[in-house]
């Protein structure tokens, strides 16, 4: 007979498999899902603050700096020091 209190510990139980699994991490698929999801969104937001103001864009107004003459010579519709001014924003 056995002692018990001599007997080898129980094996302790098999860690985890490595990498994803299920819920416990990332996978490639969620990470690109994601990414295509938040492209979507931040796409437009870029093009917009990149893109010119449609004045700018429609009219053939002088840009920051420009030498004017009037307030509608500018973008900005600002022209300090008309008739000799420049543009301001």
């Amino acid at each position: 007979m056995v002692d018990p209190q001599s007997a080898p510990p129980a094996a302790s139980p098999a860690p985890p498999p490595a990498g994803p699994v299920g819920e416990r991490g990332a996978t490639r698929r969620r990470f690109l899902s994601e990414l295509g999801r938040k492209a979507g969104y931040i796409a437009p937001l870029v093009l917009l603050l990149s893109a010119p103001p449609a004045r700018a864009a429609v009219s053939h107004c002088l840009p920051y700096g420009s030498p004017c003459t009037a307030n509608a010579d500018c973008c900005s519709n600002n022209c300090v020091g008309a008739p000799a001014g420049t543009c301001q924003p």
